[in-house]
């Protein structure tokens, strides 16, 4: 399982929460009737199936990216398995480690950088534990700490992104032996969509295996990426029992944490929990582990039994 170090500036429990207070509509027109083919009403949707509807659509520009990334990282995982740790170098000379913005690099279990298909090529047999972002944070040097804890996982950092700047930048490796290997994406925002796509998944799990599901929401990947996580409250005492981005919390009673507002946002999703089935909407402001900085977060929760599952997006603010 992954160790996180999650630490980036964890706030004073941050600023005000406003609850939502309006569902999205669903709208849906009648085909118009033809000569010979009568008017008929359409049924809506049942919520069964509009859930189902959700589920399916998990391909979304996000996931696509994700996606591109893993397959190119497996490429060189696989060519580097294959090939021995030389064959690093054929990151900067071949094509196909290369994927539109997406390109490959290494550097050993010491620091030192070896490959790139990017500009960072340019680092190439320097040592680089010292070399800091934008922030002054040593990703590098928190990348060959975290692959000496696990063989796969993700640092974030902030790196020059020819569409716009410095952004957060997310990168995914992979070590092989004594070579780790990373393919960085800057990362792009978790949408509502995505939130509730994983939220659905994430309650699946929970009801076929709940300790099966307590390590998978901790563990890097499907559950754990980007700016999106899953949490888990008990719905009896509020005890945070899962938090996949700071485990730090799991234990504490959550209806004592409140934001920098004083907003005691857990007690209100268990107030309303206790009133109303199905998911609802909570709004309140929380560090993003991508800009690192607080902001507004939109997290959309149900209850499952005696506890109550949620995932949440970021909202840029300008």
């Amino acid at each position: 399982m992954l160790k996180k170090n999650f630490s980036p500036k964890w706030p004073a429990l941050c600023l005000a929460i406003s609850l939502a207070t309006a569902a999205q509509a669903q709208q849906a027109s009648d085909e118009q009737p033809t000569a010979d083919k009568p008017a008929s009403v359409t049924v809506p949707a049942s919520p069964a199936k509009a859930e189902k509807a959700d589920k399916a659509a998990t391909l979304t520009a996000n996931a696509a990216l994700l996606a591109r990334t893993d397959k190119l990282l497996a490429k060189a995982v696989e060519h580097v398995k294959a090939n021995g740790a030389d064959s690093v170098r054929d990151f900067t000379r071949l094509a196909k480690f290369i994927d539109k913005e997406l390109y490959v690099y290494a550097l050993d279990i010491n620091g030192t950088f070896l490959a790139s298909g990017g500009d960072s090529e340019a680092l190439s047999g320097s040592n680089v534990l010292s070399y800091t972002d934008a922030n002054g944070k040593q990703f590098f040097r928190e990348l060959v700490k975290k692959a000496a804890e696990s063989d796969n996982g993700e640092v974030k950092y902030h790196w020059f992104n020819p569409g716009g700047g410095l952004t957060p930048k997310v990168a995914h490796y992979n070590r092989v032996g004594d070579v780790i290997i990373a393919v960085g994406y800057h990362a792009p925002r978790s949408t509502e969509k995505d939130a509730r796509v994983l939220l659905a998944r994430a309650m699946e799990a929970w009801k076929a295996d709940a300790e099966g599901a307590k390590k998978s929401f901790h563990e890097f990947g499907d559950f754990l990426r980007g700016d999106l996580y899953v949490f888990v409250i008990n719905k009896q005492d509020g005890t945070v029992i899962v938090n996949g981005l700071a485990p730090e919390l799991e234990g504490k009673d959550g209806r004592k944490i409140a934001d920098e507002g004083g907003n005691h946002f857990i007690q209100q999703m268990i107030d309303r929990a206790d009133k109303q089935a199905g998911i609802q909407k909570i709004v309140y402001r929380w560090p993003n582990p991508l800009s690192e900085s607080v902001e507004r977060k939109h997290s959309y929760f149900a209850a499952e039994g005696d506890v109550i599952i949620g995932v949440g997006n970021y909202l840029r603010e300008f």
